[in-house]
């Protein structure tokens, strides 16, 4: 079983925020299955440079959490994709991916996250609209006949 450590946001936690520091956990922790997760929503917070981010994490990167700055659509916001991709590629990453947001939440979801808007139109829009881009990044960056 892999374990991923996944830094998160200085607003959630003081333990684990940056990718430096997931990797430091895990050579703390001295085992094979120990791996870095990271997600672009808290990396959009604490790292200067997903880019770098990335490739520190290097191959104990297990998983990536993929969204927007703001949770919402892939594409639509901040996040640099380019540079999160280059180095997926350059790393020929081949672990697990998937998108994360918070679309038609519950009452009890949109309090204990602090939500207050829509963050699409419906969360088919974002899973659509998000994996249609993610696809095409995909498809540039980390395809086996890539130009």
């Amino acid at each position: 079983m892999t374990v991923g450590i996944e830094p998160v946001n200085r607003y959630e936690t003081y333990l684990v925020n940056t990718a430096a520091q997931a990797l430091s956990l895990c050579e703390m922790i001295g085992e094979p299955n120990a791996a870095v997760h990271l997600d672009t929503y808290h990396m959009n917070i604490e790292e200067k440079d997903f880019y770098q981010a990335t490739k520190l994490a290097g191959n104990r990167l297990c998983h990536y959490h993929l969204c927007e700055n703001d949770r919402g659509i892939p594409g639509t916001g901040l996040v640099d994709w380019h540079g999160i991709f280059t180095a997926l590629g350059e790393m020929n990453y081949n672990g697990n991916a998937a998108l994360e947001s918070f679309v038609e939440v519950s009452d009890n979801m949109r309090e204990a996250t602090c939500i207050w808007r829509d963050l699409a139109p419906s969360g088919d829009v974002l899973v659509s609209e998000g994996a249609r881009f993610i696809r095409s990044l995909v498809d540039k960056y980390l395809s086996a006949d890539k130009s």
